[in-house]
C-alpha cells in the first residue's frame, strides 16, 4: 500500500512540475499560444506528412502558416531542418518558435503533437483551435507503460479543447471511439476508404490516408477542392517519405523514414505493389524477369521499444526479396545486439531462406553501397529508418549522416561504372 501511494505521489508530483515549468516559460515569451489560431495533429503515423501537406495547401490558400514536425520548422517561406531529435519541440523551443509566429502574423499555426509531449504537458497554455486524428498503433509502449496508456496520452490533445476546440477524427480505428468522447464545439470525421476527388503523386495506401486527412481539414477551414488539388498535385513527394534519390540508375532507391513496424509494413507493402511479377499460366512465363525490392533495416538502441525489433525482422521478410539488417541509432546499446534482435524476428518466419536473402551488416555505409550494388534494372531500393535526418546517435553522441548523400555517392560510382 505504501508503495503505491509512493508512486501516485511521485507521479504527482512530477505533474506539478511539468506545468509549473511549462506556465513559467509561457509567461516568459507573453503565452504566445493563446494568441494565435492553431491546429494540432496527433496519432501515430502520418503526422509528419500531414503537417507538411496541410502547410502547403493553407499557403496556397493565400494564409501565412507557421508548422512543426519532424520534418522541419517553417515560418511562412522560411523553412529550417528540424535537427533537435524531438517530433515535438521541447518546451522552450516550442514557445519560443510560437512567440516568433505571433511576432511575424501567421495565419495559422500548424503542430506535430506527440504521446510524450503531451505527458510532459508541452501542450498546457496553448490554444488549440482545432484537433486532429489520424491513426493509433502500437508504440512508445515502454515509456507510457502500456498500449491503453498510450492512447490516453494522445487523448489529452482532444481534453484541451474543453468543448470550445474542434475535433477531427478518422474513424477508421477503433481507438476513435475514445477521441470522439471528448467535448468539442465541432466534431469531423472521415475514413480512410473515403474516396479522394482527385489523384496525387504520392505513392501507397497509407499516403491515400494521410491525404485524405488534410482534404478534410482543409475543407473543414473552407478551403475550396481546386486549391487544396491544386497544391497538392504541386507535390511529387514528401522529405524523407518514399524520398526518391535519382542519379540516372535504372532502378528505384527510396530513402524513408519508417521506424516502425506498421510504417514499415505500409511502406514495403506499397513498394511491392510496384513489383511486377511473371502472370501464372503464360508459355513466357519463365522468361519474364522478376524485379526484386531490396530493403535496407535497423532498430534504434536506448531502451526504444525493444518489442519491435523482431517485428521490424518479420515484416522485412515477408515483404521483400533482399533484406540488409544494419545499424541506426544504436545510441548506448551495443548495435551487433540489435541487429541480432532483428534477425530472430527474420528466423521465425518459415523457410524464410529459400524465400529472402538476408544479410547483416553493422556498417550502415556498407550496407547502403551492398544494396545498389546488388540493385539490377527496374528494382526498388528501400532505404528506411532515418529519412533525412542529418545525424546518427551513437555511445559517442551525434555523427553527421545522410542515407541520402551516401546512396548518391554509390549510384554516382554505379552509374559511370566505377563501382
Amino acid at each position: 500500500m505504501k508503495s503505491f501511494l509512493k508512486k501516485i505521489v511521485s507521479k504527482n508530483i512530477f505533474k506539478v512540475y511539468y506545468i509549473l515549468v511549462e506556465f513559467l516559460i509561457a509567461l516568459f515569451y507573453g503565452f504566445p499560444g493563446k494568441q494565435l489560431r492553431i491546429i494540432g495533429i496527433t496519432g501515430t503515423k502520418g503526422k509528419s506528412s500531414v503537417v507538411y501537406l496541410a502547410s502547403k495547401v493553407f499557403e496556397a490558400s493565400g494564409y501565412k502558416v507557421g508548422a512543426t514536425s519532424s520534418i522541419e520548422f517553417k515560418l511562412g517561406k522560411k523553412t529550417s531542418i528540424n535537427k533537435t531529435k524531438m517530433t515535438m519541440p521541447g518546451r522552450i523551443v516550442l514557445q519560443k518558435f510560437l512567440r516568433e509566429c505571433v511576432k511575424q502574423k501567421m495565419d495559422y499555426v500548424i503542430l506535430e503533437i506527440t504521446s510524450e509531449g503531451l505527458y510532459q504537458n508541452r501542450q498546457k497554455f496553448i490554444n488549440f483551435e482545432t484537433a486532429l486524428f489520424t491513426n493509433l498503433f502500437p508504440e512508445h509502449i515502454e515509456s507510457h507503460g502500456s498500449y491503453e496508456n498510450y492512447k490516453k496520452a494522445k487523448g489529452l490533445l482532444f481534453k484541451t479543447l474543453k468543448g470550445k476546440g474542434n475535433a477531427i477524427i478518422n474513424t477508421s480505428y477503433n481507438e476513435s471511439k475514445y477521441y470522439l468522447n471528448f467535448k468539442a464545439k465541432e466534431k469531423h470525421t472521415f475514413k480512410s476508404t473515403d474516396k479522394l476527388p482527385f489523384k496525387t503523386h504520392l505513392i501507397g495506401d497509407f499516403n491515400k490516408e494521410n491525404v485524405l486527412a488534410v482534404y478534410n481539414l482543409a475543407r473543414f477551414y473552407k478551403i475550396k477542392k481546386e486549391i487544396i488539388k491544386n497544391a497538392l498535385d504541386k507535390i511529387k513527394f514528401i522529405p524523407g517519405r518514399l524520398d526518391p534519390i535519382d542519379m540516372g540508375q535504372d532502378f528505384k532507391v527510396y530513402v524513408d523514414y519508417a521506424h516502425m513496424p506498421a510504417a514499415l509494413e505500409r511502406v514495403l507493402q506499397a513498394l511491392k505493389s510496384q513489383i511486377s511479377h511473371p502472370i501464372v499460366g503464360q508459355t513466357n512465363a519463365k522468361k519474364v524477369k522478376n524485379q526484386k525490392l531490396i530493403a535496407i533495416i535497423g532498430s534504434q538502441g536506448s531502451n526504444r521499444d525493444k518489442w519491435k525489433r523482431p517485428e521490424m525482422g518479420r515484416i522485412a521478410v515477408e515483404c521483400a526479396d533482399i533484406v540488409i539488417i544494419t545499424n541506426e541509432d544504436p545510441y548506448k546499446d551495443n548495435p551487433w545486439q540489435i541487429i541480432e534482435d532483428i534477425y530472430r524476428g527474420a528466423e521465425k518466419i518459415q523457410n524464410f531462406k529459400k524465400q529472402t536473402k538476408v544479410i547483416k551488416i553493422l556498417d550502415r555505409e556498407f550496407a547502403i553501397k551492398k544494396a545498389i550494388d546488388a540493385a539490377e534494372k527496374n528494382d526498388i531500393v528501400l532505404i528506411s529508418g532515418k529519412g533525412r535526418e542529418p545525424w546518427m546517435e551513437t555511445a559517442k553522441g551525434k555523427i553527421p549522416w545522410s542515407d541520402a548523400k551516401i546512396a548518391e555517392k554509390y549510384l554516382k560510382l554505379k552509374t559511370s561504372n566505377k563501382f
